[in-house]
């Protein structure tokens, strides 16, 4: 018995130093935005956040002289951008994009709240909408207004 366990490790760590050895294709993972559903989604996503951002008290006044369908063109674009959907974001950069007085902290907050919400009502799984929620949070520096 003892000789059989001998043979038995010895073969499977054969085995198992030939798996280390092996080159097997490499699993390429899709991109957040075939995760989330492609382009359908990403649009669906962005109208249902326009929708809450209408009615958040917070987002409403801000946006109350900007022309949306710009606005949701690029912002469409913007979200393929970053999720690797292969789209160009053609739109100004996000510091000429909020020029005025700027973004606040709390509407920067009820911005990812709302966005959260939409990618809730589009059935995003918990990594994807975390994944979309960090890329627009690496954001904040460039549109909250700067307090000195």
């Amino acid at each position: 018995m003892h000789l059989f366990l001998k043979y038995w490790f010895a073969s499977a760590s054969l085995i198992v130093g030939l798996n280390g050895c092996t080159s097997l294709p490499a699993h390429h993972e899709k991109s957040l935005y075939d995760r989330l559903g492609g382009g359908p989604v990403i649009a669906s996503i962005v109208d249902d956040f326009l929708r809450q951002l209408h009615t958040d008290p917070l987002l409403q006044s801000s946006f109350g002289h900007t022309d949306m369908t710009k606005f949701r063109q690029l912002l469409i674009q913007q979200l393929c951008y970053a999720t690797d959907g292969g789209c160009i974001y053609q739109g100004p950069a996000m510091p000429d994009a909020r020029a005025g007085p700027g973004v606040q902290p709390a509407q920067f907050n009820a911005w990812l709240h709302d966005m959260a919400s939409a990618l809730d009502a589009n059935c995003a799984g918990l990594r994807e909408k975390n994944e979309v929620l960090g890329i627009l949070f690496a954001m904040e520096y460039q549109i909250v207004a700067k307090t000195d």
